[in-house]
């Protein structure tokens, strides 16, 4: 039994390459169609909490990069493009639950209580909310099929960024860390 179009995205045609989002309720439709995208977001929640382990205790973190006479510190999080690529794919609520499940764990485990780690695994979704609102509005390709195509993808991810990086507040707050000090 195929699912009804408006259990499967938005009253928009799909089109490749431009933001459609799946309903999860695809998952009570029933059928064998779903198990594959089960066992996907299930290997994908796997691959995000352990590379957000690694990321953690792998000190993938605070890379100094220098580009003449300017230095800045660089983060590497492979669970955020992992829920990047869901929430660009299949849709926000399949990325946004990648990116908090993973995000509430690295809270944990680097010492934030329940409460604030709870809070602080709101920030990637955070992000990830304004990059599927933007591709929703305004239907651009985010596939890099042209140079604006390219930019805008980058531009989005900037400010997508900028809103994920709430999370850095949160974190400076709780261990009580002075705006130098959080670098």
């Amino acid at each position: 039994m195929a699912p009804s179009p408006d259990v499967v995205a938005d009253d928009v045609p799909a089109t490749a390459g431009f933001y459609h989002a799946l309903s999860p309720r695809v998952l009570l439709a029933g059928g064998a169609a779903r198990w594959p995208l089960i066992l996907g977001w299930l290997l994908s929640l796997g691959a995000s909490l352990w590379l957000g382990v690694l990321q953690l205790y792998g000190g993938w973190y605070g890379f100094e990069v220098k580009a003449g006479e300017l230095t800045f510190l660089l983060s590497i999080y492979p669970p955020l493009t992992i829920s990047t690529l869901w929430v660009l794919c299949f849709g926000y609520a399949w990325g946004a639950s990648l990116a908090y499940l993973t995000t509430f764990m690295v809270g944990l485990l680097s010492g934030l209580s329940l409460g604030w780690a709870m809070v602080f695994g709101l920030a990637n979704p955070l992000g990830l909310l304004v990059m599927a609102l933007v591709y929703q509005q305004v239907r651009v390709s985010f596939l890099p099929r042209s140079v604006a195509a390219l930019m805008f993808f980058v531009s989005i991810s900037f400010v997508s960024g900028i809103a994920s990086a709430t999370g850095s507040f949160i974190w400076s707050y709780y261990n009580k860390l002075s705006a130098l000090g959080a670098f």
